[in-house]
């Protein structure tokens, strides 16, 4: 639920910013990927609803739903509903933000002086 809280600051909900996947090549983009991976799993917690009893293809409809969905349509959803469609997308954004950090280092290749 708090992936739907909007930041007055901003004006963005925590799910729009962790949508939003660093795409630089370079240290920076590592980084802002290990960032986004720690939030994430800050997010989600280590007390994660289980998917076992849905098909696959459920699981990734809703995950691809809650994917494009603003925070506010989410919100407005029926209780069981929103937080069946938030625990299949926090899955695919945790796997995700594993991903992006291993392809930002995948990215930095071998460094050139740099001994392996």
């Amino acid at each position: 639920e708090q992936l739907l809280d909007v930041d007055v600051e901003t004006g963005f909900s925590l799910l729009a910013r962790l949508r939003r996947q660093p795409r630089s090549p370079t240290i920076d983009g590592l980084v802002e990927a290990r960032d986004r991976l720690n939030e994430v799993q800050r997010v989600v917690g280590p007390r994660r609803l289980s998917l076992d009893g849905l098909a696959p293809g459920r699981v990734r409809a809703l995950a691809a739903d809650a994917a494009t969905a603003k925070a506010q349509r989410l919100r407005q959803r029926m209780p069981q509903r929103r937080a069946a469609t938030l625990a299949c997308y926090a899955e695919r954004l945790l796997a995700e933000a594993h991903d992006d950090v291993i392809d930002r280092a995948a990215d930095r290749g071998p460094q050139p002086g740099v001994a392996q």
